[in-house]
């Protein structure tokens, strides 16, 4: 291994651990409870909007 490879070492393993702490932080930040409001929110408005397609396409033919 040549000696500026053996240089970068350290700090690839520095960028990497950043990048974990980063991942780690990330999903403490997810709020599940959240998450699920929105999902529901996401689908109540998705059935509605099937559902006014189909009144739509209904009233025309």
């Amino acid at each position: 291994m040549e000696e500026y490879e053996k240089n970068m070492i350290p700090h690839i393993k520095m960028v990497l651990n950043s990048c974990q702490e980063l991942l780690n932080k990330s999903y403490s930040l997810m709020d599940e409870e959240q998450i699920d409001r929105i999902e529901n929110i996401l689908s109540f408005r998705r059935e509605t909007l099937h559902d006014y397609t189909l009144e739509a396409l209904d009233e025309k033919g």
